[in-house]
């Protein structure tokens, strides 16, 4: 005869049970190579940030840029495109440019410099904290989307 699991016993082995079956999905989603890994590409890290999604992308009316018109950034040279403060603790600022550009600003939380060279036709989500931040882009000439899906 079976003894009768009390109620935070049964709760304790369906704890475990989920455990152990993350664990497994983990194992078997894994990526083989000897690469580092990057948490982010995990697929089950990308399965649970599909379900919870991302931050908020910034509305367009809390950029602002002498070379903004609409939501087209139109560089010669270089242009900073500054982001406003928030409520929002991390929003991402989505870029597209038409061709190669040189991007500086701050990491999110911090003063870190971060300095990345964008490919034309790419699409990338700078992070913004909520203090907000300036966003420096240079190219010879060149156009940016700003925002989108």
């Amino acid at each position: 005869m079976m003894p009768v699991l009390t109620r935070g016993q049964k709760l304790l082995a369906v704890v475990a049970v989920v455990i152990i079956a993350l664990y497994v999905t983990g194992a078997a989603t894994q990526n083989r190579s000897t690469a580092p890994a990057d948490p982010s590409q995990h697929g089950l890290v990308k399965a649970l940030g599909g379900l919870f999604g991302g931050p908020p992308q910034a509305r367009l009316d809390e950029l602002a840029a002498p070379c903004l018109s609409g939501d087209r950034l139109s560089i010669k040279d270089s242009c900073v495109l500054t982001v406003a403060s928030s409520d929002e603790d991390i929003r991402e600022v989505r870029l597209k440019p038409d061709r190669v550009v040189s991007l500086k600003t701050r990491a999110p939380r911090g003063d870190s410099p971060v300095e990345e060279t964008l490919e034309g036709g790419s699409t990338v989500d700078v992070a913004v904290d909520g203090d907000g931040v300036e966003i420096r882009l240079v190219c010879k000439e060149c156009t940016v989307i700003v925002g989108g899906e």
